[in-house]
């Protein structure tokens, strides 16, 4: 059974007297909760970020886009993220895992050993859309990390080594995202590298994970620098990054069989080898392809919007390749994000249609600390969170009251007065709320939310 569904049969058995062990009493034992020092935090993200803005919690939830970077380790999952904050204007400047300057990888024992230990969530604005992001563990020690935070998220990137392909935590991240039925893309990184293989790595993919492989990008490379550009295959256009302004801006490029010879070539087999597999997936671009009578003239805007519901859909993955390091091909992915991830109230239907515009919330994280005490991470479904609010959680049966309501950006916390659905919000002051509990604002809104289950 998909572990999304658990919560909505604790709901449906805990409103009907039915006793069942909690989603939380089987995950705390396991759970590895990181004692963050809170007086030594750098505040990296208040000293360093541009756009205050950005939190600011203004977006309609279709605009909304709550995903997480999955990674076997050192497939360069921190540096991704690093870089998709600095170019959406979040930070002023880029850190570095082997310098230890990340904002993601804010724990002492994580800026040590270069690897994320504990989940960190940070959001950043592209393109009128808000991405809550959830940058977790890659190493095999800490699983339950990254198990525990995947109930938050609506999508994920899964980041491979291009000179590896899947590897053994990929499949481990990839299982776990399987449970929980989330669509994902794959971007292909480290493409820098001399040993780097674009087609492997696709082609490890599909037999690994027995899923269609879209490959909506191909690398272009150098024989002494590796990467040093990208084919859109939706687009036939190539990409080049300027590398005077850390890859700031880039260039695009349209293709043509006259000025682009062999690189053209490539390209338009790509496109067409994409709309096929896409057409064996989605009756709707079929029928397109036979009423035109050729895989050739298929918009971008078509391909674009098969490429969703393929992905919404889980019937394949689009992959997508650059150099996180090298600053190139990072922002064709932070609009695949936008693109092909769904938005906040695309998924978690039941809970949507049962609660309706009342407050929904499912705990996915307990910190603590000598000073803060328990800091409680909820993905608020429907309604919102208010400040000082009585929450009522449904399977224990029991009321507490919200002290700090909080936006979470990795170790850095600004105190807001009310959080709206589709949002992360980081809460003190709660005693009994356990990770993985299902909160509303009392039993009458729970029970009125069971007789809709019903």
């Amino acid at each position: 059974m998909p572990y999304y569904c658990m919560s909505f049969i604790v709901l449906a058995a805990c409103l009907q007297d039915i006793k069942i062990t909690p989603l939380n009493s089987l995950l705390v034992p396991h759970l590895q909760n990181a004692t963050m020092r809170w007086s030594s935090l750098l505040m990296r993200t208040r000293k360093h970020c541009s756009n205050i803005d950005t939190r600011r919690l203004t977006h309609t939830d279709s605009k909304i886009r709550n995903i997480g970077i999955l990674a076997h380790i050192d497939a360069g999952k921190t540096t991704t993220t690093e870089r998709m904050l600095f170019y959406s204007g979040s930070i002023r400047s880029m850190g570095e895992v082997h310098h230890g300057n990340t904002v993601t990888d804010f724990l002492e024992q994580e800026r040590e050993r270069g690897i994320t230990i504990a989940s960190a969530a940070v959001t950043y604005n592209w393109n009128d859309h808000r991405v809550n992001l959830l940058d977790t563990p890659g190493h095999i020690d800490f699983t339950v990390e990254v198990e525990q935070t995947l109930s938050a998220m609506d999508g994920a990137v899964v980041v491979l080594d291009g000179s590896a392909g899947v590897e053994a935590q990929t499949v481990t991240v990839w299982r776990q995202a399987d449970k929980y039925n989330l669509p994902r893309i794959a971007y292909i990184n480290k493409m820098d590298r001399r040993d780097a293989d674009f087609d492997m790595s696709v082609e490890s993919l599909q037999v690994k994970f027995d899923i269609p492989a879209l490959a909506t990008q191909f690398p272009i490379n150098n024989s002494d620098q590796g990467i040093n550009g990208i084919v859109d295959v939706v687009t036939l256009e190539k990409l080049v990054w300027d590398p005077t302004n850390q890859g700031k801006t880039y260039s695009r490029e349209k293709l043509d069989s006259v000025n682009h010879g062999s690189l053209w070539e490539q390209a338009v087999r790509s496109r067409s080898d994409l709309v096929e597999k896409l057409a064996d997936l989605d009756d709707d671009l079929a029928e397109i392809v036979i009423k035109e009578e050729t895989m050739h003239n298929i918009s971008t805007e078509i391909l674009h919007r098969t490429l969703r519901r393929v992905t919404l859909g889980q019937k394949g993955v689009p992959v997508l390749c650059g150099s996180s390091y090298k600053n190139i091909g990072v922002q064709p992915l932070m609009d695949a994000v936008i693109h092909f991830l769904p938005a906040s109230n695309e998924r978690n239907k039941h809970i949507l249609e049962s609660f309706g515009d009342t407050l929904c919330a499912r705990a996915f994280k307990v910190t603590h600390d000598p000073q803060k005490k328990a800091v409680t991470f909820f993905r608020i479904f429907t309604g919102k969170f208010s400040k000082g609010q009585k929450l009522y959680i449904v399977n224990q049966e029991r009321t507490e009251h919200i002290g700090k309501l909080m936006v979470p950006y990795a170790d850095d916390f600004e105190e807001v007065p009310e959080v709206d659905s589709g949002n992360i919000a980081a809460v003190t002051g709660l005693k009994l709320t356990m990770t993985g509990d299902l909160v509303t604002v009392n039993a009458s809104a729970a029970s009125a939310a069971r007789k809709k289950l019903s």
